[in-house]
């Protein structure tokens, strides 16, 4: 009886917020990029009378069925927008970065910190059948990640919140560098004469950039080798408990 309880996965206590993962990865990005796209097409005046623009979109006078309607489609669409901006991102920032900054195998031993990654590729080989190598880490990752939910549910549930905010931060980039390009532009344009609230938004979105730059960069590192993490930990054999 110890034995199949052992073997039996555990369970996600409660229901996995699910919602609150693509609020993460879609909606939020989604949503910076609306206010984005408002600013760049508004100019200044938007940054300045942005509560009399919420004033007049939630009057005084409005019902609480309006004002949830008003909320629902806001979400919709910054859910539909965080879908396309996902892929888009995917093929703008993700592919390209692949190639100039490779994560390998040597990455993923100092990651973990072990000494090498010859246990990890021997138990990846044991278990799949498939040599684990530099070239095809990422498609690997994935095995890795099934295991993990299979093995413990809570932490397939740590994982796919990992791999939320990786996409969520990896969108943003996309979006910031989108935005401060235009931004940059309109300055340039203007002979770097422009309004108070025009330089207020050209350095916010700079900043947004570098940071979600640097944050995709370490979040992307957390994503892939997390899940090799992830099946380093919950192999039975690696923990003793394979006879």
């Amino acid at each position: 009886m110890g034995d199949e309880s052992e073997a039996s996965p555990s369970k996600v206590g409660g229901v996995i917020p699910f919602f609150f993962y693509d609020a993460i990865g879609r909606i939020i990005p989604g949503a910076f990029a609306i206010v984005g796209i408002l600013v760049t097409l508004k100019g200044s005046n938007l940054l300045a009378t942005w509560p009399s623009v919420i004033q007049s979109t939630f009057p005084k006078d409005s019902t609480a069925g309006y004002a949830t309607s008003v909320i629902l489609l806001f979400l919709g669409a910054a859910h539909f927008l965080g879908s396309i901006l996902g892929s888009l991102s995917s093929a703008c920032i993700e592919r390209p970065w692949r190639l100039v900054f490779p994560l390998n195998l040597d990455g993923l031993a100092r990651f973990i910190g072990v000494t090498d990654a010859r246990a990890l590729s021997s138990r990846f080989q044991k278990l799949f059948a498939a040599e684990l190598n530099d070239r095809n880490l990422n498609q690997a990752s994935f095995l890795c990640l099934y295991h993990v939910w299979a093995a413990d549910q809570n932490l397939g549930a740590m994982a796919t919140r990992i791999d939320a905010e990786c996409l969520g931060v990896q969108s943003s980039f996309f979006v910031s560098l989108l935005l401060a390009m235009f931004a940059w532009l309109k300055i340039l344009t203007h002979g770097f004469v422009v309004d108070i609230c025009d330089w207020i938004w050209v350095v916010s979105v700079s900043v947004i950039a570098v940071g979600a730059g640097l944050s995709f960069g370490y979040m992307r590192k957390r994503r892939l080798y997390g899940r090799f993490a992830l099946f380093f930990a919950t192999s039975r054999e690696e923990r003793g408990t394979g006879e």
